[in-house]
């Protein structure tokens, strides 16, 4: 499922740098002597070629750092994580890098043939920790028509069908995850950041990286607490255990960014003027009948009606019910999916 080295660097080199001379040698070099030394020397000198391009371009800093690049024509995103060169200080964080990205080649190769997941085209396995490389997305993240249009001129603020229709990918592609595997699986990252559209605004999961079967026959797994401030289910963050529904309130909290242009990971002044978690900020003011500060004031730039505004209202409280305190008061995703997909159709359809 994975196209290996020696079939996508030479490509990638072509693409990614003027030393067309160069890699078409190193092409024609494959093609003609297939001995194990000639493949192996490929390999590992594109690798080193690919990661030194890459070192001198500009990306976006985490865990991992992303690059457009080129790719026969063919505009993609190349995924590169911090290895050793920038985590030399802990070892136990580099192994944890290259736990996550074998992670996100496995799950990306199982789910790529969805159609709202972000397709992984190849993957450069000989560097210290894999490259990856993925479709591009037009439009890039949804985090930068939430939290960056002040840094973005160019960016528009979504509409509301726009909005709708995000959740209603998302929860498409979540609801895969969960029921179209004999053995569910659990995202454990659901964010704004890692949500990518596409030129319709169409939207497109990425990053496996925390991903995790279910095992057979088991309804909970324990593990260490891993994902994002702002977007872990109570019952995760307190105890250790957790199951598809981490997801559901992970989705929820999306839900509540697409509705309110709030960042999750930020403290929220609630009604006392200290600081609180969005969902249980967002509860206080609904209780207090204070919804309209809570609400994105760019949703009503393009004119309210009345349907308009008892979809918001439905729509905040599905995420509400999303986040749940109570992991068995949460619904399916599959039940969540539905609601929006009738939201959805009646915005088409005025």
């Amino acid at each position: 499922m994975i196209n290996f080295p020696f079939f996508i660097l030479p490509l990638l080199l072509r693409e990614l740098s003027s030393l067309s001379t160069v890699t078409e040698k190193m092409i024609s070099c494959f093609r003609v002597n297939k001995k194990d030394q000639a493949m192996e020397n490929l390999t590992r000198n594109g690798g080193l070629l690919l990661e030194k391009l890459i070192a001198f371009t500009n990306g976006r800093e985490g865990l991992y750092i992303l690059y457009n690049g080129l790719l026969q024509n063919r505009k993609v995103i190349v995924k590169k994580y911090k290895d050793e060169t920038y985590l030399k200080d802990s070892a136990i964080k580099y192994d944890r890098n290259l736990e996550d990205c074998i992670s996100d080649i496995v799950f990306s190769s199982q789910t790529k043939l969805h159609n709202h997941v972000l397709k992984l085209l190849g993957c450069c396995l000989d560097s210290s920790i894999p490259i990856l490389v993925f479709e591009d997305a037009e439009k890039r993240s949804l985090d930068d028509y939430i939290y960056n249009l002040n840094n973005r001129p160019d960016f528009r603020p979504l509409s509301w069908k726009n909005r709708v229709k995000i959740a209603v990918d998302v929860a498409n592609v979540i609801a895969y995850l969960h029921t179209a595997f004999s053995r569910p699986i659990v995202h454990r990252n659901i964010k704004t950041r890692i949500i990518l559209l596409d030129e319709d605004y169409g939207a497109k999961l990425s990053d496996f990286s925390l991903s995790i079967s279910m095992p057979e026959g088991e309804t909970h797994l324990n593990d260490a607490v891993k994902g994002t401030i702002g977007h872990i289910a109570p019952e995760y963050a307190r105890e250790l255990t957790f199951n598809e529904k981490i997801d559901v309130y992970s989705f929820g909290v999306v839900l509540l960014v697409l509705l309110t242009g709030q960042n999750p990971c930020i403290p929220f002044p609630d009604i006392e003027h200290e600081y609180s978690g969005m969902v249980f900020v967002i509860n206080k003011r609904i209780e207090n009948d204070r919804l309209e500060e809570i609400i994105d004031h760019t949703l009503f730039e393009d004119g309210t009606w009345s349907e308009k505004e008892q979809q918001i209202r439905a729509f905040l409280m599905l995420a509400l019910h999303c986040t749940s305190k109570d992991p068995e008061d949460r619904p399916e995703i599959t039940d969540v999916g539905k609601q929006l997909r009738e939201m959805y159709q009646s915005l088409i359809s005025n």
